[in-house]
């Protein structure tokens, strides 16, 4: 999943969430827009950095994006996101 236009405490909040189980990592990925035209663009990406003997194989366990996005895990982390923005924009203002 690409992501743009995420404010600096939400990526901390992701990082603080992976920090731990996966290494951030920097790559370069091709991203197909709408109109058809390819771009390259940088990007940030976690890997998995313990034992892959541990990870689900992929036959026993397909799933889809909108599937995770749906669930309660990734409310709850939209959730807190959120909270600590709010926080970090009150610290701003004060």
């Amino acid at each position: 999943m690409l992501v743009f236009g995420m404010l600096n405490s939400q990526r901390e909040a992701i990082h603080r969430f992976q920090n731990g189980m996966f290494d951030l990592r920097r790559a370069k990925v091709d991203v197909e827009l709408l109109d058809g035209e390819k771009v390259e663009v940088d990007a940030g990406v976690y890997v998995w950095n313990r034992d892959p003997g541990s990870l689900v194989a992929i036959e026993e366990r397909a799933w889809r994006v909108e599937d995770a996005m749906e669930s309660e895990w990734f409310q709850y982390i939209v959730k807190r996101a959120e909270g600590e923005e709010k926080l970090l924009l009150k610290e701003h203002v004060l």
